[in-house]
C-alpha cells in the first residue's frame, strides 16, 4: 500500500510540474508578445525621428520579424528539450524504483516503448 501511495504521489508531483511548466510557457509567450510591441514602437519612433526611406522602414520591419521568428523557434525548441528531459527523468525513475515492464512505463509517461527500452539498456550499462 505504501508503494502505491508513493507512486501516486510521484505521479501527482510530475503532473503538477507539468502544470507549472505550461504556466511558465504562457508567461514566456506573453513576454515575447510584449517585446514585439516594444520593438515595433521603437522602430516607429526611429522612423519618425529620422528621415528614413520607405525601403529602410520596411527592411527594418522585415529584420525585426525575422528576429522574432527566430526567438519563437528557439523558445519552442527549448520547450521540446525540457519536455524530453522531464520524460527522460520520469522514465529513469520508474525503471529504477519499480518493477514495471517497458509497456507500462511507456503508457504512464506517454512515450514510445522504444524510448523506454533504450533508457533501460542505458541504465544497465
Amino acid at each position: 500500500m505504501r508503494y502505491i501511495n508513493s507512486l501516486v504521489s510521484r505521479r501527482v508531483s510530475f503532473l503538477s510540474s507539468i502544470h507549472r511548466f505550461h504556466n511558465e510557457r504562457k508567461q514566456l509567450i506573453k513576454n515575447t508578445e510584449l517585446s514585439r510591441v516594444k520593438a515595433k514602437f521603437i522602430i516607429d519612433e526611429i522612423s519618425k525621428s529620422t528621415n528614413m526611406s520607405t525601403y529602410d522602414v520596411l527592411f527594418q520591419d522585415a529584420v525585426q520579424q525575422g528576429i522574432e521568428k527566430g526567438i519563437e523557434k528557439g523558445v519552442e525548441k527549448g520547450i521540446e528539450i525540457q519536455e524530453h528531459r522531464k520524460n527522460l527523468d520520469f522514465v529513469n525513475s520508474l525503471i529504477i524504483s519499480t518493477d514495471f515492464d517497458d509497456e507500462k512505463i511507456a503508457t504512464l509517461v506517454c512515450v514510445d516503448v522504444a524510448f523506454v527500452e533504450e533508457q533501460r539498456k542505458l541504465s544497465k550499462s
